[in-house]
């Protein structure tokens, strides 16, 4: 299974927690209004949010290679 991280260990949880806040960040600015962002940025920063769950859950369950089986 291919993983997204190839070459090392894995992001830590703190630091998939901080990329999380980011992009929920930049996706509520988005939502106010405050930059026009074009449906393709929306639809990276989503997916990016939505990754960095799914590997948090992974992660914590001991089994980050397995990110693609969990739900975000």
């Amino acid at each position: 299974m291919y993983d997204w991280y190839t070459g090392g260990e894995p992001p830590s949880e703190e630091q998939l927690q901080e990329e999380i806040a980011y992009y929920e960040r930049k996706l509520a600015e988005f939502a106010k209004g405050r930059q026009g962002p074009s449906q393709a940025m929306l639809s990276l920063y989503q997916a990016h949010a939505m990754h960095r769950k799914k590997l948090l859950a992974a992660i914590k369950d001991g089994r980050p290679e397995a990110w693609t089986e969990y739900r975000a």
